[in-house]
């Protein structure tokens, strides 16, 4: 985008100092002319500058075309980067679903979960202390996602754990 405003700032700026260029050199001539001659040649440099003015117009007329293509190319590219991103987030709840969903299966077929809690783990307390570190987070009464964070296991196995707990 930044491009497109350096070209039609160059042009302008160009395009307006050819302006001035012309203008003195007018004011120049104007002052050594003749009655009939300054007529003559006021009138050709009129018409170049009104032909000046048009050509100017032209150019920046096409620029602010260029800047609108290119605005709503990057409207596009932004919608579409934004369905990436929702279609991402969509895709790492499913992922935190399904890993909560194997997480329980394995710990249903050793025992119930609010068993396992109760008696401090089924495996020699690695998931056993996780668990109950999960559940004193939660009687401290923070949130799912904070005790997520904190003990660093996935908020859709902490959400689990909880369910588990409190039936």
């Amino acid at each position: 985008m930044s491009e497109i405003w350096w070209l039609v700032s160059a042009s302008v700026v160009v395009n307006l100092g050819v302006m001035l260029f012309t203008y003195r050199a007018v004011k120049r001539r104007s002052e050594s002319f003749h009655d009939g001659e300054y007529d003559d040649r006021l009138t050709k440099l009129r018409e170049e500058v009104a032909d000046l003015i048009t050509d100017i117009n032209h150019t920046i007329n096409g620029n602010l075309n260029v800047m609108e293509e290119r605005t709503v190319e990057l409207k596009k590219l932004t919608n579409e980067a934004t369905k990436k991103i929702m279609k991402l987030n969509s895709l790492i709840t499913d992922a935190e679903i399904v890993m909560g969903r194997a997480a329980g299966a394995t710990s249903k077929s050793r025992s119930s979960l609010p068993e396992a809690v109760e008696k401090g783990g089924g495996d020699g307390g690695g998931r056993g202390s996780k668990y109950e570190k999960v559940l004193e987070l939660y009687n401290m009464g923070l949130d799912a996602a904070e005790i997520s964070h904190r003990t660093k296991v996935g908020l859709a196995e902490v959400k689990l754990i909880l369910g588990l707990s409190r039936q």
